[in-house]
């Protein structure tokens, strides 16, 4: 089985729009501070019809950051709140082949700490990468999204290919 590396570059709202949207606080003002807190409000929406789900996903450090699968979500966005330094994986449908990632619109992000990632509907993805020490990720989706709109494809078996992050 061959590895294909794609280098993985830091996570910005412009670099990550094609995917959905990047969520930090870094660029933008506080909507209200004072001395024991301050808050950022409307810093991304997602919509949710059902029950919204928050889980958590215990993403630990790898010699290698592979992957070996992706999945998607035809009707539903996907929320990543990283509690540590993570990587995620991102591609586009292929155009001729919607039921299948484009190897060639795949992209790798680092999203600090603190920050957040929303996949848009149909939007490849896989659980986040560690970037140098184990983290829980929170997920928030749809409560029927895991039953009623996964799809995932093993790469290995679709391209023969594993994609391999470089930090």
């Amino acid at each position: 089985m061959e590895i294909k590396k794609i280098k993985a570059c830091k996570v910005t709202e412009k670099n990550f729009a094609p995917f959905g949207q990047y969520i930090s606080t870094k660029n933008r003002k506080a909507d209200s501070a004072n001395k024991v807190f301050s808050f950022w409000n409307s810093l991304g929406a997602v919509k949710i019809k059902g029950e919204t789900s928050i889980c958590i996903v215990k993403t630990l450090p790898q010699k290698q950051m592979r992957e070996d699968g992706m999945e998607h979500h035809k009707k539903t966005s996907e929320v990543l709140v990283a509690a540590g330094d993570m990587v995620v994986v991102a591609a586009l449908s292929d155009d001729a082949n919607p039921k299948f990632p484009d190897p060639a619109k795949v992209k790798a992000f680092v999203v600090p700490g603190g920050d957040a990632v929303i996949f848009s509907p149909g939007v490849w993805h896989h659980a986040p990468l560690a970037l140098k020490e184990a983290c829980n990720v929170y997920v928030i989706f749809d409560k029927t999204t895991p039953d009623k709109d996964f799809y995932y494809v093993d790469l290995a078996k679709q391209f023969g290919f594993n994609w391999e992050i470089a930090v």
